[in-house]
């Protein structure tokens, strides 16, 4: 087989899973948005490094993963550390899950920028009930679980570091939420965790 070919090996599904995951998860990502459940563009508001930031980590963990798992196999696990990658399925799976839902909850207030409209209300209800960002506890899921499908370590690395973005920009949509609802997002904030139920 020419090596610029990109071909799954049949012995390891778990990497066909992955794929899948990545596809449904992108697919799901744009017919949401196709259907509206977005606010209009906004201008960016967050700074250049974090887009650069973000766009490393997410190319990283998802097309380079798959590169190294159909064609290059430049950082894949070898077979004693195969069924680590299973974990990787449902790690996939409750990430899709947990996206699809907090989208659909948040339905047109979602916003990929840190804004608001006139129209804006405060969700706590749902997936919103007891963690605030689920949205981005799915994304880190997938993040995470879609390079380990593929066993690639440096996706998987990639995947981790994403968690300086994503902390990053929780910190600075609390600060905008609790601007725009001085009063209601306290409240929710002193009865809700932020990514993790019970934890943190």
């Amino acid at each position: 087989m020419p090596e610029h070919e990109i071909a799954f090996r049949i012995d390891e599904p778990v990497v066909a899973i992955g794929a899948a995951a990545l596809l449904l998860w992108l697919c799901s990502e744009r017919l949401l948005q196709l259907f509206g459940f977005h606010q209009p563009k906004a201008e960016r508001r967050e700074p250049v490094w974090w887009y650069c930031w973000h766009a490393l980590v997410f190319y990283g963990a998802l097309v380079f993963s798959l590169l190294d798992a159909a064609m290059w196999h430049w950082t894949n696990v070898g077979p004693a550390l195969g069924s680590v990658r299973w974990v990787g399925v449902s790690l996939a799976a409750a990430g899709i899950v947990i996206r699809l839902v907090s989208r659909l909850a948040l339905g047109k207030q979602f916003s990929p920028h840190v804004q608001t409209t006139p129209q804006h209300r405060l969700i706590t209800t749902g997936i919103y009930r007891s963690i605030r960002h689920p949205a981005y506890l799915g994304y880190f899921c997938l993040l995470v679980g879609i390079p380990l499908c593929f066993g690639s370590v440096a996706g998987f690395a990639c995947g981790l570091a994403a968690v300086a973005a994503i902390l990053y920009r929780i910190r600075i949509e609390e600060a905008a939420l609790a601007a725009w609802f001085p009063d209601e997002y306290p409240r929710y904030q002193a009865r809700t965790h932020r990514l993790i139920p019970g934890l943190w």
